[in-house]
């Protein structure tokens, strides 16, 4: 299991594209998720139907990734906070 999101070779977020090859912060800043600031991220985003759509994969995605398990508890208190 990688110890960061950034060394992760397949992210369910981008669906099996390396991180490496998508526009990532988290992979551009050499950070984790559990550890990034999202909800400022978030809330810069346009409000349109795409936010919604964002805050719906990122959910859906990131509870799939071998990440969420190991740092759950910091990365509900951010699902939450989407609300």
């Amino acid at each position: 299991m990688s110890k960061n999101c950034y060394e992760l070779k397949r992210c369910p977020y981008f669906l099996g594209t390396a991180p490496a090859e998508m526009n990532c912060s988290v992979f551009d800043d050499k950070s984790n998720c559990w550890e990034f600031n999202w909800l400022d991220f978030y809330q810069n985003i346009k409000d349109d139907d795409e936010k919604k759509i964002w805050k719906q994969e990122m959910i859906k995605f990131c509870k799939s990734c071998e990440i969420y398990k190991d740092h759950k508890e910091q990365l509900d208190k951010f699902f939450y906070n989407l609300e």
